[in-house]
């Protein structure tokens, strides 16, 4: 199941920056954000998820 998770944000991930890239000057404002917002999200994500299973668990 994580393989095939990877090699679908992969994927994705190529088609998110060739797209903000496309404009033409190398501007990599967008790509930035773009991915320091999805470094926060892939290490939200656990951390919620295991606080919520703990809970649970109670």
């Amino acid at each position: 199941m994580v393989g095939l998770a990877s090699y679908a944000a992969a994927g994705v991930q190529n088609v998110v920056s060739g797209f903000m890239i496309q404009s033409g000057e190398m501007n990599f404002t967008g790509v930035s954000f773009f991915w320091l917002a999805a470094c926060l999200l892939s290490f939200m994500i656990p951390v919620l998820s295991w606080k919520l299973l703990k809970i649970q668990s109670i």
